[in-house]
This record gives structure tokens, sequence and C-alpha cells, in this order.
């Protein structure tokens, strides 16, 4: 585990792991709540959980183990719920609570293992996710975990409407040095000399500078050509490379989607990997998603962070320095299903049906110096499939060789293609969800 912000500790206050009387430190002798606090908290938790998905045939048990060095489990009590995401759209964020129980806690000495049987109902798999909480003998919350019952095509459901009832006329529009489809009032133009999108507009009509992209994140790809056909549900667009870019192929659907499949071929260490697009961060007001959060992760700091919707709005934080404004909004952010970018443009999202997606939201660093590290992919606005770890500060004398600090900071060793699908909306979609009200949470002291 790497700190990325500042640890400052006096006799008089001295740092809670489990966070309970930990200070809110915003500033003075505290410690500053940025994403290191929270995966501390998760690291050194006393009651500890190490399912990261739930199985296939999950039968309702959890192995569970006791950190503690005088409390039995049976002093603490757990409690299952079963909720639903909010959809993009919807003013509030979060989930909202569907069914919910208190857990019979099992009996578990200090320091031994031991097995948690939720005694779920049969139709668990029907809602999105499952929240697990553990509260300690004095009933505070000492963590939070959060597994989903399926995967990101189950959580985009209400998300992805591809194809209206109605079916909608694409149109297309070819001159010398482009391609232009548009459905649904989204237009999208293609420059034919590198496979750029070049020029779009929402569907308000109004334009947005989402573009300059793909390009690949790490390796070579050399463009040489466009084309366009149609297909019986859409037009599609492919372009060709030479080089470790594959496939790139676009299709927009007459409810004004657009599909993005990509293909790409690494053998090597690389800090990361993926696409990368621009679009200008003064234009940025924030962004909500559906993923790992709220704060930001690193390859050695993946901890800290739980599964909801989320929404930051923009900041320039640099961890460590003033003002202390957390969370961070610029930073690579893990597992996303789907993220909604708020502008002074109009809105767009991006959704993802394969899990492990991260995305990369603007020009930061994660050590300061004569030269920041680490090093960022091209463009601003990246979706990667690999992120890079954090070097340490040691001092003030920065030491980018995070190989040196295990196995979790040595680079990506990619050997062997990659694929995945990313689906676009420039605009705000239909959803087939409902809105959920908005209910008072319970006091919540992990985040």
């Amino acid at each position: 585990m790497v700190d990325e912000g500042i640890v400052r500790t006096d006799q008089r206050n001295i740092i809670d792991v489990n966070g309970v009387n930990a200070p809110d430190g915003v500033v003075g002798p505290h410690r500053e709540k940025e994403g290191s606090f929270f995966a501390i908290r998760e690291i050194f938790s006393p009651i500890k959980i190490d399912l990261k998905e739930l199985p296939t045939k999950f039968n309702g048990t959890v192995d569970v183990e006791n950190r503690y060095h005088f409390n039995n489990l049976s002093q603490c009590f757990f409690q299952w719920e079963l909720v639903n995401y909010r959809l993009p759209g919807e003013t509030f964020t979060g989930s909202t609570t569907m069914k919910k129980s208190r857990v019979d806690s099992p009996k578990v000495f200090p320091l031994a293992k031991g097995k948690l049987k939720l005694g779920l109902p049969k139709d668990w798999k029907n809602y999105d996710a499952l929240v697990l909480s553990a509260f300690d003998p004095q009933k505070n919350l000492v963590y939070k975990w959060t597994w989903s019952t399926g995967g990101n095509k189950q959580l985009l459901r209400n998300v992805l409407t591809l194809q209206d009832k109605e079916k909608q006329p694409i149109e297309t529009n070819e001159t010398d040095s482009t391609l232009t489809l548009k459905a649904s009032n989204i237009t999208v133009t293609f420059n034919k000399t590198n496979g750029h999108i070049t020029g779009l507009k929402g569907n308000s009509g109004d334009k947005l500078s989402f573009g300059n992209g793909p390009i690949l994140a790490a390796g070579q790809a050399k463009f040489t050509g466009l084309r366009r056909r149609t297909e019986a549900d859409g037009e599609v667009i492919e372009a060709s490379y030479q080089g470790d870019l594959k496939t790139v192929r676009w299709k927009m659907y007459g409810s004004g989607w657009l599909q993005l499949d990509y293909e790409y071929a690494l053998q090597g260490d690389f800090p990361f990997t993926g696409l990368s697009f621009t679009y200008p961060e003064n234009f940025v007001i924030g962004a909500k998603w559906l993923g790992k959060g709220p704060y930001r992760v690193w390859k050695n700091r993946l901890q800290g962070v739980n599964t909801d919707v989320w929404e930051n709005a923009y900041n320039n934080t640099h961890t460590g320095a003033a003002p202390w404004i957390y969370p961070e909004f610029k930073g690579y952010f893990a597992d996303i299903a789907w993220l909604e970018m708020n502008t002074v443009e109009g809105k767009f999202l991006v959704a993802s049906p394969e899990k492990g997606l991260f995305v990369r939201l603007f020009d930061f660093y994660g050590l300061s110096g004569v030269k920041s590290s680490p090093d960022l992919p091209g463009g601003n606005l990246s979706f990667l499939d690999a992120i890079p770890p954090l070097g340490t500060k040691l001092a003030l004398n920065i030491d980018a060789n995070t190989k040196n600090l295990g196995p979790n900071s040595e680079l990506n060793h990619l050997n062997g293609s990659t694929k995945r699908t990313l689906y676009f909306f420039f605009g705000l979609p239909k959803t087939t969800g409902t809105p959920q009200p908005y209910t008072v949470p319970a006091k919540n002291d992990l985040f």
C-alpha cells in the first residue's frame, strides 16, 4: 500500500484506523482523508472478508476472519441489503434498498476464521447488488462490502436502449475527408485521414467538443483507412490500422447510441493500456458514475473504494496540497459500468458491458517534482484496461521506481490481445427504469 497523501499526527491526535474516532483532518496536525485513508481502513479492518465477487453458484455463505484480539464475532452484528442503483439522469446518487435483514453473528474466536450465513431470499439475483455491513460491539460501522449480483450487462439493463420500439432512421453523409452518421438528432463526424471523431452534436443539437480519438494509450498504430457499411440494425464504420491496434469498429443505432468495439495486442511491460480521447477540461462541471469510488485508485492502491453511484464536482486538487478538497476529481477510477459527464456544453454518457474498466479523468499527478509522475496517457479522457502504480515521496526525494515496492507495484505485464466494447450517448438517453424516491440514509461512518 502506498500513501498518496500526507500523514500529520501528534501525541494528542492518534488516528483510529477504523475511522470511528478519526478527525476530519482538513487543516492542522491530522490525517488528510483522501484515498489512502480509506485504503488503510480496509486493509486493517478487524473484520476481514476477502471475497472479491460472488461465485456463480453462491449459496449465501461468506468466509469471514476475526482479526480482533479480544472480541468474539458473536459480540458484533452484520446486516445485508439488496439494492438497486440509481440511473443516469436522476437527481440523486447512491442506491435504493429493496430488502434488508440482520444476520445471526457466527461464534468466531479472536484471530480465527469462520462462516457467515446470510440467509438471502430466493430472488436475490433480481437486484443490482448485495451489500454487507459489519458493526462492532459499540454499533459502529467497521466496514461495508458490495458485490454485484450479475455482470455489467445486468447493471446496464435499464440504461442501454439500443433499439427504440419505433425504428428510427440513420442518416449518412460522406465527403472527400469526412464520414458523418446522424440518428435521434445525434451527429458524429469521423475524419477519413486519421479515423478520429472530429465533429459531434448531442441530442439537444448543441456542439460537444469530445473527440480527437481514439488513440492508443500504449503501443503503436498507423491509420490506413475508413469504410462504411449498412447492417440491419445500424450503420457501421470500420477503421483499419497497422501496428498494435487491430480493430476499431463503430456502430450507430437508430436510438442514437454509438457502439465502439476495439482490440489491441501488446507484448511487454506498460504503465497503462487502452484508448484515449480529448475533452476540454475547462468545460467540465462534474461527473457521476456507477463503479468504485468516490476516490481515485492506483494499481498498487485499489483498496478503500466501494461500488455505488457516485458524483464528484470538478476540482483541481493535488493530493497533499491545499486547497483540501476531497475526493479529487481527476485521476484513475475503477470498475466503471457507466460514467455521465456533466459539462457546460451538455451531458454525455459512456457505458461498459464488460467489467474491469478504468477511466482516467484529465491531467493530474501522483507525485510532484521537477518531473511529475507517473506519466499519463495521451489525450485527457481515457478508457483503460490497466493503470500505473504510484511511487513514494521518501521525504521529498521522489522515487518513481515502483517495482521495488512489491509485485503490485510492477508495471503491467502484457502478452496478447485485449478486446472491449464501449457505448456512447451524447446527451441524455431514455431509460427503462423508474426513478426512485430519495430516502435519508442511516449514519454511514465509512464514507
